[in-house]
């Protein structure tokens, strides 16, 4: 996969979702140093035509471990949730899911959603 400039890949990827959404595929998935909670992790969208070429969408870091990305596709909206947790590899701190909609070609700034302590 020909990912975009705008992305730098880590040691472990994963915790991924994947659409198709108004005749794009989108791609939303974790990077960081490892597979264990840290402040270097990364969230990315990218999305394609022909799941050849991919163009970046859009990034999310918050100096905390984000996790389970999930997609939900209505009408003309495409929504991404995501799990904000802890930067402690040895413990579960949850501190929220947060949510992005993509309309008309643009992201939203992610939000807060449910309890803090709730993970979707």
């Amino acid at each position: 996969m020909g990912l975009p400039d705008e992305i730098t890949i880590q040691e472990a990827n994963n915790n991924l979702d994947i659409i198709e959404h108004q005749g794009r595929v989108y791609l939303a998935f974790r990077t960081a140093p490892e597979h264990f909670a840290s402040d270097q992790t990364e969230l990315h969208v990218v999305s394609s035509i022909d799941q050849e070429t991919w163009t970046h969408e859009v990034s999310f870091s918050q100096d905390t471990d984000l996790r389970e990305p999930r997609f939900l596709s209505l009408e003309d909206r495409l929504f991404l949730y995501y799990a904000v947790l802890g930067d402690n590899p040895l413990a579960f701190e949850p501190q929220g899911s947060r949510v992005s909609v993509l309309q008309d070609d643009s992201w939203s700034e992610a939000v807060e959603i449910f309890d803090a302590d709730f993970i979707p």
